[in-house]
């Protein structure tokens, strides 16, 4: 008996080595099997494909800078801007302001107060910010909290490495309700940082 399993042994005890002709051979026999298989995964995950909703992603990218207005200590007539390195510390802080509550829950009004798009076309969060307008204020409350909840989940913000950036975007299956969920995040963070 064969102690080696699966390789063929040929007359007087010989290792039986498979040439490319054979093989060959083999995929020959078996070609219906073969591109019978192929086209079934390829027509599989081309309707996977295509069945699949359309996403967009917006993104934007805020440069971070540190400037200050320095008095310097030697007797000069004039103040100097001291353009300060921007450290990781200063940039995971633009981050946890970009999610913060608050700037979300602001971002959320203004969406509300805006005159709405075609909700048809928009994605959950859309459809339930028309819904906030509709109900009774507990109701309103609810769905502004689930929307608010559901805008700081879908954010993505992520340093751009060896920058100064931060990259903000955001995935919806409306390409103008993102760029309008990404254009207001971006204005009520520049409104914030202004004052």
């Amino acid at each position: 008996m064969n102690s080696q399993a699966n390789i063929p042994i040929g007359r007087e005890g010989q290792v039986y080595q498979y040439s490319l002709r054979d093989l060959l051979t083999i995929v020959f026999k078996r070609r219906w099997l073969i591109l019978a298989t192929l086209l079934t995964v390829v027509t599989v995950v081309m309707l996977a494909t295509l069945r699949m909703p359309r996403t967009y992603r917006v993104t934007a990218t805020l440069l971070v800078n540190e400037a200050r207005a320095e008095v310097p200590i030697g007797p000069t007539e004039s103040t100097q801007v001291i353009a300060g390195q921007v450290s990781e510390q200063d940039l995971n802080s633009e981050i946890v302001v970009l999610t913060s509550r608050k700037l979300i829950e602001d971002v959320v009004r203004r969406l509300i107060a805006e005159e709405p798009l075609n909700l048809e076309s928009s994605d959950a969060v859309g459809r339930s910010i028309s819904a906030v307008s509709a109900g009774d204020e507990e109701t309103q409350r609810s769905e502004f909290n689930a929307i608010v909840a559901d805008l700081m989940g879908s954010l993505d913000i992520s340093v751009i490495k060896k920058s100064n950036a931060l990259q903000l975007s955001y995935v919806s299956t409306d390409p103008e309700w993102a760029a309008r969920v990404v254009g207001t995040l971006t204005d009520e963070y520049l409104k914030q940082r202004v004052l």
